[in-house]
């Protein structure tokens, strides 16, 4: 079996099951008709579940940081760019 899943490209081994084969072309022909296909489901996208967490969490601790005008053709700095959050 080792040699099968590591020699064997994954979309002929989709291929060689049926169910997925029948899944595959019937999505393929189904978005050819309609433009919209698939339709996303907002709640389970991982962009929406992110912008709900930014909702609902209150911005840092203390008073936001003021932003600075830029002037034009004035480089960035390291302290200018946003921070991140892990």
């Amino acid at each position: 079996p080792n040699i099968y899943k590591r020699y064997v490209p994954y979309i002929i081994r989709a291929c060689l099951n049926p169910f997925t084969l029948i899944a595959m072309t019937r999505s393929y022909f189904v978005s050819l008709c309609d433009i919209n296909y698939p339709k996303m489901d907002q709640s389970q996208t991982l962009r929406s579940a992110l912008e709900e967490k930014a909702r609902k969490q209150p911005t840092a601790s203390g008073p936001a940081k003021p932003t600075r005008k830029m002037k034009p053709g004035q480089a960035k700095t390291i302290s200018d760019l946003p921070q991140l959050s892990a």
